[in-house]
């Protein structure tokens, strides 16, 4: 099987278990979105004071495996003026752009495998941010 059959293969697996990720389904997204409206973040503690404000240099955060976006919309709150998150899964960016249609955030959702990200995005990122997901 070539690489790009696999990515392929690893999207539709995602879409399959996203509910795993939203198991609550519109409830679980509204509790996201009020808890983001009411100041909230999703970032790790020690994410928060590692990055810190970012209000003065970062313009774009991009996203990289944002999932849901509840991290990439975090990011927001840490002062990015604007959010870029990619994720292999149009179901959960589904979600994320409901929840960004709701908050009327400065974000922006691209279906992609994070290997092939949209030539529209090189050199335009402040800050690039995979999450504590990705790094065990």
């Amino acid at each position: 099987m070539d690489i790009s059959s696999m990515h392929k293969e690893t999207g539709a697996y995602w879409d399959e278990i996203a509910h795993t990720y939203w198991p609550h389904g519109e409830c679980g997204e509204a509790e996201s979105i009020a808890f983001l409206q009411s100041g909230g973040n999703y970032l790790l503690q020690t994410e928060q004071q590692i990055l810190g404000d970012l209000k003065p240099w970062c313009k774009r955060a991009i996203h990289l495996q944002c999932s849901g976006g509840n991290d990439a919309l975090s990011l927001l709150r840490q002062g990015a003026a604007e959010v870029v998150g990619v994720d292999i899964s149009e179901r959960l960016l589904a979600v994320a752009r409901r929840k960004t249609e709701a908050l009327g955030a400065a974000a922006t959702w691209y279906c992609a495998d994070i290997l092939q990200t949209p030539d529209v995005l090189n050199g335009t990122a402040d800050l690039v941010y995979t999450g504590n997901g990705a790094l065990c």
